[in-house]
C-alpha cells in the first residue's frame, strides 16, 4: 500500500481501491466511500465516515472506536 501511495504521488495519479478491511482503509484511504448493499451510505475522511455510529448501523451493532498505531479496531 505504501508502495501505491509513492507510485501515485509521483504521478500525479489517484488509485482507486476496493477494500474490506476497514484497518487498512483507515490507514492509507485520503478518502473512503463506506458501501452496504450495493448503496453509499457516506463518503469522505476516514476518520470522519468511520465513525462507531455509522459503523454500527451497517453492523447492527453497538460499537466504540479504539485507535491504536497503526490500527483501528471496533469492539461492542
Amino acid at each position: 500500500m505504501r508502495q501505491l501511495r509513492s507510485w501515485a504521488a509521483q504521478h500525479r495519479m489517484a488509485i482507486v481501491c476496493v477494500l474490506h478491511d476497514l484497518n487498512l482503509a483507515s490507514t492509507y484511504a485520503d478518502r473512503v466511500w463506506l458501501l452496504h448493499q450495493g448503496q453509499r451510505i457516506d463518503h469522505g475522511l476516514p476518520s470522519q465516515v468511520l465513525n462507531p455510529a455509522t459503523i454500527a448501523n451497517i453492523y447492527a451493532a453497538e460499537l466504540q472506536r479504539i485507535e491504536g498505531l497503526p490500527l483501528l479496531a471496533l469492539a461492542p
